[in-house]
């Protein structure tokens, strides 16, 4: 118990890097995501006006 709060509190002292690296790597796919919605919307939409 001592030394699983020990381990604990090092943890959260010291910056959780995996951490920011999944939130970076989660964040990047939600942008790319929305940018290939909307690109592919406006795709849509330019092939529309030259047809």
């Amino acid at each position: 118990m001592n030394g699983n709060e020990m381990a604990h509190s090092i943890s959260l002292s010291k910056p959780p890097i995996n951490f920011i690296f999944f939130l970076f790597h989660y964040i990047n796919k939600i942008l790319f995501y929305i940018f290939l919605k909307t690109h592919s919307i406006y795709f849509i939409n330019s092939n529309f006006k030259i047809y």
